[in-house]
Formats: structure tokens, sequence, C-alpha cells
């Protein structure tokens, strides 16, 4: 049977994109819409189809004993730069707690994150953890959890069983702060793609009304993965901005690298900062200032919590992780266009300075 993996490589599209197509979301291009149902019909692939298996296993696993010591973690908003780190020490960690680990990103995929789901109690895994899921309840309902234990981690206290968070709506914040510190006003936000994104534009709104501060609502950018689109669109369509926060560091590696073309040098005409501070932040042009996600604590805390907490417990105080500011040389003080930059000047100029 035909995947949505397939289907997104025949249409040369993410399987983000596929998943919009097939929910009816307004935002997909009718080219890149036209493609994905062509590579659909070309590979026979029907998503009814596929999630009446996925049902079928769901209603079967009530029959499957439990795997003790077992984990499997389900992330789903989180870069393939980010995965990497967060993957390699979830395992470390857990290899020395005795703990056997599954760990799968849907990549922002709401039905790949069901099918993983369904495997995962197909196979007795003790405990499961959704991490910022983008599943609904009624998804969630279809599976029997008799013989697995199914935990949510998410920053906003209602729907989360750990206590505990990561708050992306105070890194956005931490990021307008910063900028404003430069003294930056006009800032555009891309913020990405899923539940993160409307956390991410509430801590921007929240940035600019704690300094009384108005900001440009075109200047928001969301449901847009591709950082060189949007350097595209701020660029052509929008008003004036002197800074830019983007969701991740690819967004931001491939921003600066659009507005080069544009003619805009970084940080001297636009400064960049990012919301996540990947190893990939290290190693692009220019370095690239972050609020770095706290990969490692998060990895071992979830882990701890999962297999020492009793979540059957109501959470009574989330603790929320905070990202951590590292500074590299993405963004500099804002300079309005018309002031002279003193290490440019003619040298006569210069010496009467």
């Amino acid at each position: 049977m035909s995947t949505i993996t397939d289907v997104s490589v025949m249409a040369n599209v993410s399987k983000a994109t596929v998943s919009r197509v097939f929910s009816g979301n307004a935002k997909v291009k009718e080219e890149t819409r036209i493609s994905v149902l062509n590579a659909a019909r070309a590979l026979g692939y029907n998503p009814e189809q596929t999630s009446a298996l996925i049902s079928e296993r769901a209603s079967s696993a009530s029959a499957t004993s439990t795997r003790q010591g077992t984990l499997g973690i389900i992330v789903s908003q989180m870069s393939s730069q980010s995965f990497g780190q967060f993957f390699n020490t979830a395992q470390q960690y857990a290899q020395a707690q005795d703990v056997e680990l599954q760990l799968f990103n849907s990549c922002n995929n709401a039905f790949q994150e069901k099918s993983y789901l369904a495997m995962l109690v197909a196979s007795g895994c003790e405990t499961i953890v959704l991490v910022e899921s983008n599943l609904k309840t009624s998804d969630i309902n279809e599976f029997s959890f008799l013989n697995s234990k199914l935990v949510t981690f998410s920053a906003k206290e209602e729907l989360s069983q750990l206590n505990m968070g990561y708050d992306h709506a105070g890194a956005c914040t931490s990021a307008c702060n910063f900028l404003m510190a430069h003294k930056h006003s006009d800032i555009a936000l891309i913020s990405g793609t899923g539940t993160n994104s409307v956390s991410y534009i509430e801590g921007f709104k929240h940035g600019h009304e704690r300094r009384s501060m108005p900001f440009n609502s075109q200047l928001i950018i969301d449901n847009i993965e591709d950082g060189a689109v949007a350097a595209t669109e701020l660029c052509s369509h929008l008003g004036d901005f002197s800074a830019v926060i983007t969701a991740t560091d690819k967004m931001a590696a491939e921003l600066m690298a659009t507005l080069r073309q544009f003619g805009y040098e970084i940080p001297k005409d636009i400064s960049v900062i990012s919301l996540e501070g990947s190893e990939l932040a290290q190693y692009t042009f220019p370095r690239l200032t972050a609020l770095e996600m706290p990969l490692t604590s998060m990895a071992q805390e979830m882990i701890d919590l999962c297999t020492k907490q009793d979540t059957a417990q109501p959470i009574t105080n989330l603790k929320r992780l905070t990202g951590k500011l590292v500074v590299r040389e993405s963004v500099a003080k804002f300079r309005p266009a018309n002031t002279l930059d003193p290490d440019n000047l003619p040298l006569t100029l210069s010496k009467n300075l």
C-alpha cells in the first residue's frame, strides 16, 4: 500500500503539504494541489483506506500484552536538526536508565503521528508520550490503551500530563525583548506551522505589548516552512522591517541567503534571530543568534518523569522549560538608513569626526 511519503516524493513536496492538500487547506497553491493529487492517483494512494487500516490496528491492540520497561516518544513539531540531537541524548539516557526507547518524528504531520501511535499501541509499548501533539481528541479516542499508558507533553497546562513543558511563547517574547534592546521596532516573525506557530505569535504580540509598542500584523508570516519563500514575501509585498524572528534555524539560513540576493547585508541591514538553536546555528553565515531549546534536559526529564512519576495524578504546577539566549553574529544594533557608518567613512571625513 502506498504511503504519504511515497506521494510527497513523487510530487516533490513535504509530507505536511500532502496532508494539507487532503485536509482541504485553502493556502495550498493550485499547482501544488494538482501535483499532489496526480501523484496520489498514480500511486493509488487513498487516505481513507489507510486511515481505516490504522483504526483496525488500534482496535486489535487490546489483545497485545504489555512489554515492561518500554517507552515510546512521538515528537510532532521538531525540525530534523533538533530531532537528531534530541534522539541521541534520549537514546543514551534511556539506555543508562535501562529503558527500551522508541523515538519517532512525525514532522508536523497528524496522519503520520497517528500511524506511529498505532504501531506503538499494537506493539504493547508500556508508556507512550505525545510531544506537542497535532492529534484531535477524537483521533486518540480511537485507540484502546488497556496495555499502554498514554502521556501528553505540552506547554499548555490543560493539555499536559507531565509537570513540564517548553515555553514557546516565552521564547518568542524573549527574542522580541533582545531585538528591542538593540533598538529594533519593525520586527517580522516567520512562525512556521502547527500549534507551536500559535504560541510564537502569542509571544510575539506579548513582547510588543509589554513595551507598549505597536506591531505590523502583516509582518507575521505563518503557514510557511520555507525561509526563502518567506523572505521573498517580506521583501516583495510587505512593509519595512529591520529584524526577523524565525521558528527554526533552517528557516533563518534560507532567509539570510535570500535577503542577500535582495541586496541586504546581515546583520548590518537586517538582524535575524532563531527560536531553535540547533547545531546548524553555529555554521550559518553569519553565525546565528538563537533562543536555544534545552533539548538535553528536556529528553532526560521526560524519561525520568515517565518512568518515575505517577502520571495518573493531576498536574498542579507545570514546570516551564525556557530557552537559553546564545548570542552570535546575526543581530546588530538598529541603524537608520541615512546614518553614517564611522567604520566606512572617507578618510578625510573620519579625521574630522
